[in-house]
């Protein structure tokens, strides 16, 4: 069955790549992060220093203040929270709505040897359909 020789192969693959990267990548990259933050560099844009540690304790940082002070306060106007419900429940009417559309399966053609009888009768049966 070739698609699933060919889903079997890929699958193996990925996870050997996802093995050797695990072993080696995930230790390296932890490794410089380990660095920037001894350096005291920022998250996202590491080539800025930041302020000394001393003068953070009770300080959260950048992102925690943007949470804190915009996006949290925003999201919980109450002007902002119906147009979030609205947006949430018709972004789920959408995808129900599309649900009958979703084929089902994998083509029958695909799972089966080109030598198969299988095939040859699935091709002769739709062919006249």
């Amino acid at each position: 069955m070739p698609a699933v020789k060919a889903f079997a192969l890929y699958a193996g693959i990925a996870l050997f790549l996802d093995f050797l990267f695990q072993i080696s990548c995930f230790v390296s990259l932890l490794a410089l992060d380990t660095d920037r933050q001894a350096s005291n560099r920022l998250d996202v844009c590491c080539f800025i220093h930041g302020r000394k540690k001393s003068d953070q304790v009770g300080d959260f940082g950048v992102l925690y203040k943007f949470f804190e002070s915009v996006y949290v306060p925003g999201l919980l106007n109450k002007r902002v929270r119906p147009v979030i419900m609205v947006g949430f429940f018709g972004w789920l009417c959408l995808s129900l709505s599309v649900i009958p559309k979703i084929d089902v399966g994998l083509d029958q053609e695909k799972t089966m040897p080109d030598d198969s009888y299988v095939l040859k009768y699935f091709t002769v049966s739709f062919a006249a359909l």
